[in-house]
């Protein structure tokens, strides 16, 4: 058997404080998010070209993962028709 101790459950009022405290948090997140996204949005519409120039060769490195081809074996001609 557990011989542990239940742990006693939190009074209400510190529930209701970090309730308030994951409430204001997420509203200062979502309020910087909203700054950021509004006074660096000419950097990144500037910047786009380059990272979707940058992710071509990423996105052919890690989407034709393997693609069937079978590097080491017989040569090219042998056995495949």
């Amino acid at each position: 058997m557990d011989s542990r101790p239940e742990p006693s459950p939190e009074p209400r009022s510190l529930r209701a404080l970090r309730s308030r405290s994951r409430l204001a948090l997420l509203l200062v997140a979502v309020v910087a998010g909203y700054l950021l996204v509004s006074e660096h949005r000419a950097h990144f519409i500037a910047a786009l070209p380059w990272v979707l120039l940058a992710l071509c060769p990423l996105m052919h490195v890690f989407m034709h993962r393997g693609g069937g081809h079978d590097h080491g074996g017989s040569p090219r001609g042998e056995g495949q028709r």
